[in-house]
């Protein structure tokens, strides 16, 4: 008991108890059933002996000490043989507990809450009126000290753009790829910027703003840009506070499983070379929300701390469209390590179905980061906009007044 109290979980314990309650009334009467037989047997045998006895004088009745011993031996084999079923059977009752898909998950979720790091991949695909968008990525979290990079790709219409964030030191690294596409992107919808029967004047704003447009793909497209602590703090972005108070909460957390529920256990399923468990859960929405309310307090951003009381408002509405009839939500565990090694979340919206997938493929071997050299500063980048910001919000080409701009 005091083993699954440690470990957050009553409700185990519990169960654990019944089977064992059960196991042990068959041991018992399989005990009492072969005890019965020793008893039967010894009197069978007194009897034998008191008869053999009064048939002969007193004095011809030889002591038999050889047969003596060889009962109490057969009664110390029954013992130790009885005791080796019951102790053989606890231990059988408390392994099928432990292997059971509920302690499973329930230690998977212990061990994704106790990592030092995670590897992730994700992918989603999103119908929109019969056109689907694909998304995929990855992450590398290390928590202490904090340190993540994180990878997105969007494969929409014409083109596929990419983007790569580093978090080292408190400071932002973003790397944009695949720029060049944005221009095939534009003439797809607007067509090619054309400068006839225009004025003189018209036909320069044309001119500069393709030039303007071409000079940024050319300066950042593949080009590390570094956000400094101070831009990151100023706009709330204190990634490393805000993932320790996250952290933090969830380990002060027990019984999170409490808001999931096994629906069904599939075949075994191999990925990538892990022998999983393979399971459809519900969620108990109720739960769900209170323990994400639970989580998210405290987290500050900015100079504003989300309070219980707002973080509860801000998830009130996200479960109001769960169906448990349509949405699904599937987990796979490594039986070796009950480590998670798959999620995928599929919601269906009428036709159209919406698919994320993710996939965790490394626990605690994340390798630290390191700040890549020469990166483009907040500033430079600001100064290539500026030509187009000019023309359409006439703040000016003065670069240091983009920096008043809200990140």
């Amino acid at each position: 008991r005091t083993l699954f109290t440690q470990q957050g979980s009553t409700k185990h314990y519990r169960i654990y108890r019944s089977r064992l309650a059960a196991f042990s009334y068959i041991e018992a009467n399989w005990v009492r059933m072969v005890v019965k037989n020793i008893r039967k047997i010894m009197n069978e045998d007194q009897s034998t002996d008191q008869a053999t006895v009064a048939q002969q004088p007193l004095s011809n009745v030889p002591a038999q000490p050889d047969e003596q011993a060889k009962k109490n031996n057969t009664m110390l084999m029954v013992i130790v043989g009885v005791l080796i079923v019951l102790i053989i059977g606890s231990l059988f009752a408390f392994a099928s507990m432990a292997n059971s898909p509920e302690a499973r998950l329930s230690k998977a979720l212990t061990n994704l809450r106790d990592a030092e790091s995670v590897a992730l991949t994700m992918k989603a695909d999103i119908e929109d009126d019969g056109t689907t968008t694909s998304l995929s990525g990855g992450a590398d979290i290390i928590f202490e000290p904090t340190q993540a990079s994180l990878n997105l790709e969007i494969d929409a219409f014409v083109t596929t753009i990419g983007a790569e964030v580093l978090f080292v030191d408190g400071n932002y690294y973003v790397q944009v790829n695949g720029l060049a596409g944005v221009e095939a992107l534009l003439s797809q919808f607007i067509g090619a910027p054309s400068t006839v029967g225009l004025s003189a004047e018209d036909q320069a704003q044309v001119t500069a703003f393709t030039d303007a447009v071409s000079r940024i793909v050319t300066e950042l497209d593949g080009k590390w840009i570094e956000i400094q602590s101070s831009v990151a703090k100023e706009a709330g972005l204190e990634l490393d506070a805000q993932i320790s108070t996250v952290r933090n909460n969830y380990m002060s957390l027990s019984d999170v499983e409490d808001a999931l529920t096994i629906n069904q256990v599939y075949e075994d399923k191999v990925i990538d070379g892990k022998d999983a468990l393979h399971m459809q859960l519900g969620i108990n929405p109720a739960r769900a929300q209170e323990i994400l309310v639970d989580i998210f307090s405290g987290v500050t951003v900015g100079d504003e701390t989300l309070t219980r009381e707002e973080a509860q408002e801000g998830l009130e509405d996200l479960f109001d469209n769960y169906d448990p009839n349509k949405d699904v939500f599937e987990v796979w565990v490594d039986k070796a390590t009950n480590q998670l090694v798959q999620l995928e979340l599929r919601v269906q919206d009428g036709e159209e179905e919406q698919k994320i997938t993710l996939n965790m493929s490394e626990y605690n071997s994340v390798e630290a980061k390191t700040a890549p050299e020469n990166p483009k500063t907040l500033l430079e980048v600001t100064a290539l906009f500026a030509p187009l910001l000019e023309q359409f919000n006439g703040l000016g080409a003065d670069p240091s007044a983009l920096l008043e701009l809200p990140l």
